[in-house]
């Protein structure tokens, strides 16, 4: 029996969150998918769900991506936090990449 992977979704456009559902299901893995379109939920829903896997734009509104990222990996060391970049933003990449993600 195979164990579904729980992925929070941090995104503003619903467009978003529907390509990323899209895409874990063409890849057959079978997904409990978490949604959060504000940054002021976003810890919550985190530490309501522990979830596996964290997307999350760069520009998730009403929060500080990076904080966020740095909070949670002193809380859960290995959580895996994937972060969407639109753009080449040099800092936010060098900050980010210093984090490990």
């Amino acid at each position: 029996m195979t164990q579904n992977v729980d992925i929070l979704i941090a995104d503003d456009a619903k467009l978003f969150r529907d390509f990323v559902k899209s895409a874990v299901n063409l890849v057959k893995i079978e997904a409990n998918f978490i949604e959060v379109t504000d940054g002021r939920n976003l810890f919550s829903a985190y530490e309501q769900h522990v979830p596996e896997i964290t997307i999350i734009d760069s520009r998730f509104p009403n929060i500080d991506v990076l904080d966020f990222a740095k909070k949670i990996l002193e809380i859960h060391p290995i959580a895996t936090i994937i972060i969407f970049v639109d753009s080449i933003e040099h800092d936010f990449m060098k900050q980010s990449t210093a984090l490990g993600i």
